[in-house]
């Protein structure tokens, strides 16, 4: 096949080739216009490690490791609670519940860091 035939192929089928198109953006844009708009928000946050002033550096760090892994639990619980969900749908305005809102929030520690992933 050459690129003549390819053409003469083409001009045979004009009528075809625009009729698909057209159904073709009219699908898509009947999809894009109709779908529920989806919204995501993500933070990271990392807790501040403290240590009391009269240790050795040592114990302070291994302190201070610990009191954040802590810190992290607690945000998680803090995050998903109902004193936070509550607040938060009633300022946005939203139609969930708080069930169904902590469903959609996701708090995480990033795997061997003392980091928290909010979304």
């Amino acid at each position: 096949m050459t690129v003549a035939d390819l053409f003469r192929a083409i001009k045979l089928h004009w009528i075809l080739e625009i009729i698909l198109f057209v159904v073709t953006v009219g699908a898509v844009a009947g999809f894009t216009f109709t779908a529920t708009p989806m919204y995501s928000a993500q933070i990271q946050l990392m807790p501040k490690a403290t240590a009391s002033a009269d240790a050795s550096t040592a114990q302070s760090s291994s302190a201070a490791a610990s009191s954040a892994a802590a810190q992290l639990a607690n945000y998680i619980e803090v995050v998903q609670s109902d004193a936070v969900l509550q607040p938060t749908i009633d300022n946005l305005g939203l139609h969930e519940t708080v069930p169904q809102l902590r469903k959609l929030v996701v708090a995480e520690n990033v795997t061997g860091t003392t980091l928290l992933d909010i979304t």
